[in-house]
Parts: structure tokens; C-alpha cells; sequence
């Protein structure tokens, strides 16, 4: 005999053995974007950890460094090939094109003995590029902060608006709650990519987090044209992943986008009404 029954399926509801549509998407995420400062002990690892890596980084190089079969290599994987993508930047229509290509191509050709002996030098205990850590890790620690503005770092500023944004739109209920002032969010998250979540996530992290990083520079420098032609180009981009979302109800939306406003600064937004 027939039980009437209730449970979720991924696709539809099943109540008393009729078929209904899937519960709709109602969610609003708003996240600033600004610098966020990694801890002091993550910066000193980076430090130690890329110094480490000294003998590493040497012993994956040395099959250019061998005097038999090194300069062939090197003309082959690093010289022509480097030329060979360089070129695709020239452009044939500027005078003496082609002699430029060539000039870059022929300095390259001939540079391995000192490529051999800055590598050796500088890979070499106390060399130059255990120096060169030390004096840009003032540096690096400035540069992360744009990164990890966008992206987060889990372990202690938890996830970033980009990682925030993949996860509400894919359904990851533990965002919720790590968001904070002045974030702002309202509804529940939903899975808008139910076949391919898996894959759209890393893809909405990057794009919002190249955006944000480069939004973040242009906002300092006062450039508002650039900064609107990025957001412009990102969130074409953005529009793209988009096609991969399930399809609204009538009268549906679903929104994905970079944002910018005077009061809020740059933000990562997202949301969906009755999806």
C-alpha cells in the first residue's frame, strides 16, 4: 500500500507523491574589499620556507647548468621560448617590427654563460637570493594584503568576500557564519550551479579576486576611468560563469558582479530573488 510521504530530492520536492519545483533562492551578500594584514609568524614563514627551498629551486635548474647538454636546453626551453611568447606582444605594424623580434631573440640566444653563472652565484649558500628573501619580505608582506583582502586566509581572517561569494552561491551553509560587520547578508545559500559547483567555484574566487586586487590599486591612485573599465571587464567575465547557474523562475534574478560605490568602497556582491 502506498505511504504518503515527504522528503528533498536535489532536484524537486516529492510531498504526498506529487512533484513540486524547487524551492527558489532568496540570498543578498554585500563584502568590502580592503587591504588585510597577514600575521607577523605567516610572514617569517614565508621567509624561512622559501630559503629552505634555496637547494630545491638549484637542483631543478641544473639540468641547465650541466656544460654538455645545458646551453641547448637553455637556447630551447628558456631562450626561444621566451622570445617565442614575446613577440605575440609586438605589433607587426610598428616600424621595424621584425628586426626588434630579432634583436630580442639573438640577446637571449647568446646570454647563457651569464644566466649559468648568475644562477650558480646567486643559488649558492649566502647567496644573492637568500639576501633578496630577506629584503623583500617587507615587501611581500605589503603586496598579500590586496590578495588577501579578496581571497581570506582561513586559518585566522577567515574567508575573504571572493571565497564568500563561491560559497553562498554553491550552497555552503558554514559561511554564515563567519560573516561580520560591515558585511552584509540576508536570505540562506543556495546551490546556483547544482552541475558544475565544483568547478565555478575557483573560477568566481579568481576573477573577484583579480578584480579586487587590481580595483584596490586603481582606488588608491585615484584612477576612476581604470577602475570602471575593470569593474567593467571583470564582471563581463563574471556574466560568463553565470551562464552555468540554473535558470530563474519567471521573473527571477540572479546577480554576480564587482561593485564600487563612494560609500562603500569596492565590494563583492551577489544576490538572488526568488531563483
Amino acid at each position: 500500500m502506498y505511504s504518503p510521504s515527504i522528503y528533498i530530492s536535489k532536484k524537486l520536492y516529492i510531498i504526498d507523491g506529487e512533484k513540486m519545483s524547487q524551492p527558489l533562492a532568496n540570498f543578498k551578500y554585500v563584502g568590502p574589499i580592503t587591504k588585510k594584514t597577514l600575521p607577523s609568524r605567516i610572514v617569517d614563514e614565508w621567509e624561512t620556507n622559501l630559503k629552505n627551498a634555496r637547494a630545491r629551486i638549484l637542483a631543478s635548474l641544473s639540468r641547465f647548468l650541466d656544460p654538455t647538454t645545458g646551453p641547448a636546453k637553455f637556447l630551447d626551453q628558456i631562450a626561444d621560448a621566451s622570445s617565442d611568447n614575446w613577440e605575440l606582444f609586438v605589433n607587426p605594424n610598428y616600424p621595424n617590427a621584425n628586426l626588434i623580434k630579432m634583436k630580442q631573440r639573438v640577446k637571449l640566444a647568446k646570454a647563457y654563460p651569464q644566466y649559468k653563472s648568475g644562477v650558480e652565484s646567486a643559488f649558492a649558500p649566502g647567496g644573492i637570493f637568500e639576501t633578496r628573501v630577506s629584503d623583500r619580505k617587507g615587501v611581500f608582506s605589503e603586496n598579500v594584503k590586496y590578495t588577501i583582502g579578496s581571497v581570506g586566509f582561513k586559518p585566522e581572517l577567515s574567508w575573504g568576500p571572493a571565497s564568500k561569494v563561491a560559497l553562498i552561491v554553491t550552497g555552503d551553509t558554514r559561511v554564515v557564519r563567519y560573516i561580520t560587520s560591515p558585511e552584509e547578508f540576508s536570505g540562506s545559500p543556495a546551490n546556483m550551479f547544482p552541475t558544475m559547483g565544483q568547478y565555478v567555484r575557483p573560477m568566481i574566487v579568481s576573477t573577484l579576486t583579480f578584480g579586487g586586487v587590481l580595483g584596490l590599486y586603481a582606488q588608491e591612485q585615484g584612477l576612476t576611468d581604470l577602475l570602471n573599465s575593470l569593474i567593467q571587464d571583470v564582471n563581463n567575465k563574471l556574466s560568463e560563469i553565470k551562464k552555468l547557474a540554473k535558470t530563474c523562475a519567471q521573473g527571477g534574478t540572479f546577480t554576480l558582479e564587482l561593485r564600487y560605490d563612494p560609500s562603500k568602497g569596492l565590494y563583492a556582491y551577489t544576490e538572488a530573488v526568488n531563483c
